[in-house]
Order: C-alpha cells, then structure tokens, then sequence
C-alpha cells in the first residue's frame, strides 16, 4: 500500500485477483470509509479513490476482505497499516533541474 495521488492508495497483491470481486468498495475500508472508487491498473494492482483528500504523513489502516485470487482462493480479511505520503505532492523549489544533455543528431537544425 502506497500513495498515488492525494485522494487515491495503490494497492498491490503478490498475485493476480479476481477481476470483478476486486473491485467492489465493500471490500475495502480506509479508517471505516470505503472507497469512492476502485480502478485496475493491472491484474494485481488497484488504485482505490477516496472523496476527501488523504493527510500528508497520518497515519491510515486500510482493511480488505473477502477478495479471491483467479483459483477461487479468498484473503482472509487483512488489516494494513501505512503512513500516507502524496507522490505527487512537491515543494515549491524541492526540484531543480540544473543540466540538460541533448542528443544532437548530423540532420536536426540544432547545433552539435
């Protein structure tokens, strides 16, 4: 579990999950909220969307249940705890690009 934005978690599983169970809010609760929205990034990862903005740094317990792997085998219900950071949260000045390398190439109009 790990920040992807800041109203949505990335979850990953060590194997492929159920497409259709996998994606239904029951499944998941954030602190007892469930998810306002559930997406596939691929077969065993999901991008859970909450309503409210996630809080830099706090804290959360994330829990699932009931969800089954392709083979019909169920989680036994999980409890996760993780603290949240925003991946694509910057600082003003936290970035700095001090050197860029282009590739000239002999038919560009740029100069070598």
């Amino acid at each position: 579990v790990k920040g992807y934005s800041s109203k949505e978690i990335l979850l990953g599983f060590d194997e492929p999950i159920d497409p259709v169970f996998s994606l239904l809010p029951l499944a998941y609760k954030l602190d007892g909220i469930d998810p306002e929205i559930i997406n596939s990034l691929n077969d065993s990862t999901r991008i859970l969307r909450f309503e409210e903005n996630l809080e830099e740094g706090k804290s959360y317990r994330l829990d699932v249940m009931q969800i089954p792997d392709l083979e019909g085998n169920f989680l036994r219900d999980t409890s996760v705890n993780f603290r949240f950071t925003d991946p694509t949260s910057f600082d003003y000045k936290s970035l700095v690009i001090n050197e860029l390398m282009p590739a000239p190439r002999a038919d560009q109009d740029l100069p070598n």
